[in-house]
């Protein structure tokens, strides 16, 4: 039995279309391809979407437009793997490239309170983010509540607070804990390769993230873009202070 390769450039060589396609939950059109590889679509094309999908939120706003009309860089990742997501990326108002995830989890690892991090400044001067405080779940909706849990409130004890409720922390801005994570987010900071990778300002948000509230998928990945929209006032304001 012939493999899909060898099929493949059976077609090519008698004059036929090459039977690969950019696929799964990417967006397909008529793109030339390399065997498992692919690359932009052809000139006259222009591929679309019914709706914004994981792997297009893992590159950016920029992706896609309004209509969810596919932005020549949503796929254009110099022949990037056929049917996978693009890498998450941040490409910074001064052209430098960072990968959020390994600074989110750096953040998460030193900072044991935080759930859910994430970095922010596709096309901005510097980085932001965006944090959530862990907390207990409800058990008949999963949905994240207002009560942190125990490991949360230890953490808060260590550093010298007596919350026990994420509204305590983010209403009263509890000093003890956002001084204990402006200093975890300042060793992250020291151990980052460069300066542009440094996390510049960040807020806490008053619930965690969950798929009920939009902000997870079902895999319980991360849905930036859709994070990007929900929280735009907060990450306008990061950037607004700069210029006055």
């Amino acid at each position: 039995m012939r493999s899909s390769g060898e099929k493949s450039e059976q077609a090519v060589s008698v004059g036929g279309p090459r039977p690969e396609a950019l696929g799964e939950h990417s967006p397909s059109g008529t793109v030339p391809c390399q065997q498992v590889r692919c690359s932009r679509a052809s000139p006259a094309c222009w591929l679309t979407s019914s709706s914004p999908s994981t792997a297009l939120s893992a590159v950016g706003p920029r992706a896609v437009t309004e209509a969810w009309w596919c932005v020549r860089g949503a796929l254009d990742y110099s022949l990037g793997r056929a049917g996978l997501a693009p890498p998450e990326l941040i490409i910074t108002a001064g052209g430098e490239n960072v990968p959020p995830v390994p600074i989110e989890e750096a953040v998460k690892t030193e900072l044991p309170v935080i759930s859910n991090a994430m970095l922010i400044g596709d096309q901005r001067k510097f980085l932001t983010m965006l944090l959530t405080l862990k907390c207990t779940l409800d058990p008949d909706t999963s949905d994240p509540t207002d009560n942190l849990t125990e490991k949360a409130v230890e953490f808060c004890q260590r550093v010298g607070s007596k919350a026990t409720t994420v509204s305590e922390i983010v209403g009263k801005k509890d000093e003890a804990v956002y001084q204990a994570i402006e200093e975890g987010i300042q060793r992250v900071n020291a151990n980052a390769a460069a300066r542009p990778y440094h996390i510049q300002k960040w807020a806490i948000l008053e619930r965690d993230f969950s798929i009920s509230g939009g902000e997870l998928g079902p895999t319980m990945k991360l849905k930036r873009l859709i994070v990007l929209e929900k929280y735009k006032d907060i990450i306008d304001s990061f950037y607004q202070e700069q210029k006055k």
